[in-house]
């Protein structure tokens, strides 16, 4: 993806994130033999699972189980409330994300199905990095692109988030998109500019709806798409 300001800069896929929040437990007394079953059909998660020792009491948001692919590429966490998985994409082009990402969250969809875990919130999260910029900084980047006038003159750190609702397949969702320098302080890189787009349902339809096995698959590949068509017209959105 190219800019059309007048600072054209590239930016490359680095990660995906699925996130799905459940409302029905996916394990109560036994994490251990839902994390083997998992590794049993989920293919591309083959490292023997690490099950965390937290009492039932804690936080339902603490991860109870960690799964890794043989690569160290894929990861998944998943707690008593939540299912995060991420993706390593090392600059996979972004028509081809779609082809990469949906054949292995179909696998964890269809998993949590049969084990009848209800699911009540999906978000896709895409972070995206820049190649450096010559030109100007991370910082004058951002400016030029989204601050009118001469506002905002010459920072060092600059970071926006924009947050939009929209649909996917008829559900209220919304759009995320954050953009910012890489690290901060000292760790700051003033020469990379760090884009994430996190497309999510609407959080008020947690407590009154279920998503089908069909509709998670069905929101999961339109936020794909919605992603794939935003990055594309970057920064002019």
């Amino acid at each position: 993806m190219t800019s059309n300001s007048t600072y054209e800069i590239k930016f490359k896929a680095k990660t995906i994130q699925l996130a799905l929040f459940m409302k029905s437990t996916p394990f109560v007394s036994s994490p251990i033999k839902f994390a083997n079953e998992f590794i049993e059909k989920i293919n591309f998660l083959n490292v023997s699972p690490t099950v965390l020792p937290i009492p039932n009491d804690a936080a339902q948001d603490i991860p109870r189980i960690i799964l890794k692919s043989a690569d160290n590429r894929d990861s998944c966490s998943i707690s008593m409330s939540r299912l995060d998985l991420i993706l390593t994409l090392d600059g996979l082009e972004f028509g081809d994300i779609d082809e990469v990402v949906m054949p292995k969250t179909n696998q964890i969809l269809e998993f949590l199905s049969v084990h009848n875990v209800d699911i009540n919130r999906v978000g896709v999260i895409l972070t995206l990095e820049s190649e450096d910029i010559e030109t100007v900084t991370g910082s004058e980047y951002i400016r030029n692109n989204f601050i009118k006038d001469n506002k905002l003159s010459s920072p060092k750190e600059l970071s926006i988030r924009f947050i939009n609702g929209t649909s996917i397949h008829s559900i209220d969702s919304n759009i995320v998109l954050s953009v910012g320098q890489k690290g901060s302080g000292i760790d700051l890189n003033e020469k990379v500019v760090m884009f994430q787009l996190d497309i999510n349902t609407s959080p008020e339809l947690r407590e009154t709806k279920i998503f089908s096995l069909a509709e998670s698959k069905d929101f999961i590949s339109g936020a794909l798409g919605k992603i794939v068509s935003i990055i594309k017209q970057f920064p002019n959105i």
